[in-house]
């Protein structure tokens, strides 16, 4: 016989004791929590609290590094990017704004102020700043995107077909084309 009966009953013994601590660690991680407000809870709560903290922290750096170069217009993008990133669309507007008094050909950070001020449901503002950047880039596909949503919002679905055709057109294999093209067949 390969395993001895005596032994056998010691490593039994041992393969009990083994999970029954590994079920006790795993009760007391897991399931002990949960009855206590929620494992999921306290980790997204702690979650956003740190993506608070970090916010804050990015926001303090940037603005150090803006104290010291105040004529940085990429200082002042970037500042701009973490507030829309953060939803802080109102910040966001000021500050691309002051980038935009820095170097007013950047059509990037227009599109990205007319955005933002789509997202505080000031149409005529963003439907602007994308007016200037197509007139200025006819083919520049994210403010032709935007164009047809600001259309849309505004209720002129004609204009929203127009400005996401020729997104589709110019671009029909990009995420941007695709997204349009969807866009247009939601019209149908």
């Amino acid at each position: 016989m390969l395993l001895d009966k005596r032994r056998a009953s010691l490593f039994v013994k041992i393969g009990a004791l083994f999970l029954a601590v590994t079920f006790a660690g795993y009760f007391i991680a897991v399931l002990i929590p949960s009855f206590q407000g929620g494992y999921s809870g306290n980790t997204k709560k702690q979650s956003e609290d740190q993506q608070r903290e970090i916010y804050g922290q990015e926001q303090a750096r940037i603005e150090a590094l803006i104290s010291q170069n105040p004529k940085d217009e990429n200082l002042w993008v970037e500042l701009g990017n973490l507030h829309f990133d953060n939803k802080d669309y109102g910040k966001a507007v000021e500050v691309y704004t002051k980038a935009l008094e820095l170097n007013p050909e950047n059509l990037n950070v227009r599109v990205d102020l007319g955005s933002s001020y789509s997202y505080l449901d000031k149409l005529h503002e963003a439907k602007q700043q994308f007016e200037l950047v197509i007139d200025k880039d006819p083919n520049h596909l994210v403010a032709l995107y935007n164009m047809g949503v600001v259309s849309i919002r505004q209720g002129d679905e004609s204009k929203a077909q127009e400005y996401w055709g020729k997104v589709v057109k110019l671009a029909p294999e990009a995420d941007i084309g695709k997204a349009a093209k969807q866009s247009l067949d939601s019209l149908k």
